[in-house]
Parts: C-alpha cells; structure tokens; sequence
C-alpha cells in the first residue's frame, strides 16, 4: 500500500510539473483554462504579424524583444533564459527568410510562414507537443473499431468525376490550443465530436479534451494516443462531457466522470488506414468520408513548413512521418490548385486563424500524411 501511495505522488507531483512548464514556456492565455486551450473565453492580444521585410531588416535582438512582448513569454526579465531562447528564435527567422525568398514567385509554393509562438522553442520542446502515436494495433484490439461502411474497393466503383467543394469550418466555435501537452489526439477526437454534433443540429458547444486526457485508458494522456485507441473507448460504452464541466489544465488528473454529465455518445465509426489491406485510403475514399462531417486525420507537426506556416495553400518540403493529430474539415480550389482543409490545436492565432490548407498531392508524402488513414467518428443523434 505504501507503495502504491509513493509512485501515485510521483505521478502527480509529474503532472503539477508538466502544467508548470506549460505555462512558463506559453505566457499568459487570457481568461481561458489554464494551459491556453479556451479560444472563447475573454478578449486575448493576437500577437503581431511580422513583414518579410521587418525580418529581413530589422535588427534580430530588437526583433526578439518584440516577439517575446507580443506572445507574453514569462522570461521577458530573465536575461540567461532569453539568451538561450534568442538562439532557437534566430535560427529559425533565418530559415523562415530563406523559405519565404524561394516560395515567392513559385506557383507551386504558394504560401508565406511567419515566427510564432514555437520560435524560440527547443526542438525538444516542439516534439513534446506531437503527440499521434501512429502504430498498427493488435488484430482483437481492431476488430472493436471495425469500419461499417465499405472497403476501398467499394468505393473507387462509385468514384465521382468532379468533386464539389466542402467546408465545414462553420459547424466549430473557435480553434483551441493545446499548450506543451502532447494531447493533440483528444483536441482532435472532442473537435471533430463538436462538428458533428452540430451538423446534427445540435450545439457545437466544446468538448472537454481534459476527460479523454484523464479518463481514456488506452492512451498516454499528455504523451500521446491514437484515435483507435478512443474509438475502441467508446465501444465499450462510454461519452463525452462538456469542457466547463471538467476544463483542460494541460496535465493528466484525475477521472471523475459519471454517466449522467455525458453529453455525446459515439455509435461507431467509418474509417481507411494503411494498415488494413482491405480498408486503405486514397484520396477518394477521404473525401467520401469528409462528405458526411469533418474526419480524424494525421500530418507531420515537425515539419518546418507546418510550424510556422501562416497563410495561403501549404506545400510543405518536409514531412516525415504522421505524429500531430488534427481535423480534416474541408477541400476547395484556388487558382487551379486543390487543397485540403485542417482544424489545428495551436490556437486561433496560427495559421489562418487556426486553420491551413494544404496541396491535394498524393506525390508529397500523401499530402503530409494527410490520406494515410481517416476516422469519422459516428455520433449518436
């Protein structure tokens, strides 16, 4: 028993700590949870948009100053930390200057990127934040998630000749900051449960990410899951709560759910993934899927180009491997190039307020991972 008393403090002196940092790397949110992730509570500064000009002129410790100003770091009066800091800052305004001189007059890089709040990141602190845990599981372990729709085969027979374009980004309040803790897997399963709810017509009120962190056993909390993982979850009969009845805090706590605060209960799901010889994605079976609501989908959050992307349509050089969960909400057409529509969890102040749009290009790793898998939860009306 003492014992057990020992390793449950050690856990929860690791969470205080975790929060901790949390909040000492990001500054203050606003009125929001703690660890940032409320986009709707109180009126919060949007940080300032730097010109390619200001980075390429300006001088970088004026430039730093400013940045640590306008996202509120708390080590604006630690002169060691912002020393450290400065290094991460600088290299990465080089390497945005660069990237942002090749893309310009290329029709096919037709993006700009920008230093946000990751600037002055260690690199070590960015991958904490990926937390898509992308692994086959157990035969038995799937065989509680299976799809119920067709297999791909199914599918590529009703293929469709043009492809009208989709946008769900109504159907969500706005986008949601996960902080320092690699819960992108729960901002992502409760978002796309908000979706769906109101395509449904019922509220797109947020869900809370912080249950799934606590109580979804499957998972890692703040060091990761996988939405099979939630989705078998949900089989074995559990729902969803509102995020005011239990807000996120950016750390792994206790579960202490009943029955009766439920909200939202999920039926099952529709899905492709690499790993299903019968069940494999491709661009059209994706968008069949994004047809009926948003989608679970997965890009690569290490990717420069999706860190600091900004505005216009992403065709990001460097991606990897699928390690950041995010929302597959839309598709369009602009200037003759197609593109995707992600829902991310770094804040509405990223990207075009919370969202990007990346190159339908099944040659560029899959569109970043983008058509590697999909889940689309099936909520109970």
């Amino acid at each position: 028993m003492k014992l057990l008393i020992y390793i449950f403090l050690i856990i929860l002196v690791t969470d205080v700590i975790i929060n901790v940092n949390c909040n000492e790397i990001f500054g203050p949110k606003g009125k929001g949870a703690k660890g940032g992730a409320n986009g709707a509570k109180g009126k919060k500064h949007r940080p300032k948009k730097f010109t390619d000009a200001e980075l390429e002129t300006t001088d970088k410790g004026t430039l730093y100053e400013t940045f640590v100003k306008e996202h509120g770091k708390k080590w604006k009066d630690n002169t060691a930390e912002k020393g450290k800091r400065r290094k991460h800052f600088d290299k990465a305004v080089n390497e945005i200057v660069k990237r942002n001189k090749n893309n310009k007059g290329n029709r096919h890089k037709r993006f700009k990127l920008e230093p946000n709040f990751m600037a002055d990141l260690s690199p070590e602190e960015k991958k904490r934040m990926m937390g898509k845990k992308t692994k086959q599981p157990p035969r038995t372990f799937m065989e509680t998630v299976k799809s119920t729709k067709a297999t791909t085969s199914n599918f590529l027979k009703k293929k469709n000749k043009v492809w009208e374009p989709i946008d769900w980004r109504s159907h969500f309040s706005t986008p949601r900051d996960q902080g320092m803790c690699g819960g992108c897997w729960a901002f992502a399963m409760s978002g796309v449960l908000e979706g769906r709810n109101s395509i449904l017509g019922k509220s797109n009120e947020y869900i809370s990410p912080q249950q799934l962190i606590n109580c979804e056993p499957y998972s890692m909390g703040c060091d990761g899951g996988d939405f099979p993982n939630t989705l078998r979850w949900f089989s074995e009969g559990n729902g969803v709560i509102l995020d005011k009845t239990n807000p996120y805090v950016g750390a792994k706590d206790f579960c202490n759910i009943s029955m009766n605060q439920w909200t939202t209960t999920v039926t099952g799901n529709e899905h492709c993934v690499f790993y299903e010889p019968n069940n494999q994605c491709n661009e059209q079976r994706i968008y069949d899927l994004l047809k009926n609501g948003p989608v679970l989908v997965g890009i690569d959050g290490n990717s420069m180009d999706v860190q600091y992307y900004s505005s216009g349509i992403l065709s990001p050089s460097d991606c990897t491997e699928s390690n950041h969960a995010v929302i597959l909400v839309g598709y369009g057409v602009e200037d003759g190039m197609e593109f995707w529509i992600i829902r991310n969890s770094w804040s509405e102040y990223w990207g075009e307020d919370g969202y990007v749009r990346i190159e339908k290009n099944v040659a560029n790793q899959n569109s970043c991972f983008i058509t590697q898998e999909a889940w689309a939860p099936i909520v109970q009306q």
